[in-house]
């Protein structure tokens, strides 16, 4: 089944003004299908007749009808229900609608320290290798910085002093 994209326009066309939103909505379509234009404007001018029409006047006896017919369903209702077997019921309903609840609640708190578990320990073995960093003694990486930069840039050699010392 086909939805036709501006049905929406001409729903809400029926109950109120479109909004601006709707308007440039409505203009971006008409400007993709020229050809429904004339038919835009016919339903547009019976839509503002339509909302200038007053409403129906709902009959008198109408509430009394609905009201008279609810109340008869209701006492057929009761009298096929004996109120013990529905109070027994409705408790039973309770204790189940709960038992159910804190089993849900079990299972996802289960769920949740599972992959919590899980998490820790695929962080602890990730950090394993670096275990060995904290049993090295403090003074260890004290000139790390500058003992790295002799690799990058290596002095300029002295030929002279070499020399001097063989």
């Amino acid at each position: 089944m086909n939805h036709d994209p501006i049905q929406d326009l001409r729903d809400a066309l029926l109950r109120r003004p479109l909004t601006a939103g709707e308007q440039a909505r409505l203009a971006h379509w008409l400007r993709e299908h020229p050809a429904e234009a004339e038919s835009w404007r016919e339903d547009e001018s019976l839509a503002r007749a339509l909302r200038q029409l007053p409403a129906p006047p709902v009959p008198a006896p109408f509430t009394a009808q609905v009201m008279a017919e609810i109340r008869r369903e209701e006492s057929q209702r009761h009298r096929r229900e004996s109120p013990r077997r529905a109070g027994f019921w409705t408790a039973w309903q309770r204790w189940i609608s709960l038992a159910a609840a804190a089993l849900v609640l079990l299972a996802a708190i289960t769920v949740m320290e599972q992959r919590r578990s899980r998490a820790d320990a695929e962080f602890a073995r990730q950090v394993s290798p670096l275990r060995f960093i904290a049993e090295m003694p403090s003074g260890l990486l004290q000139d790390f910085d500058a003992i790295q930069r002799f690799g990058e840039n290596p002095p300029p050699v002295d030929f002279e002093l070499l020399a001097a010392l063989q």
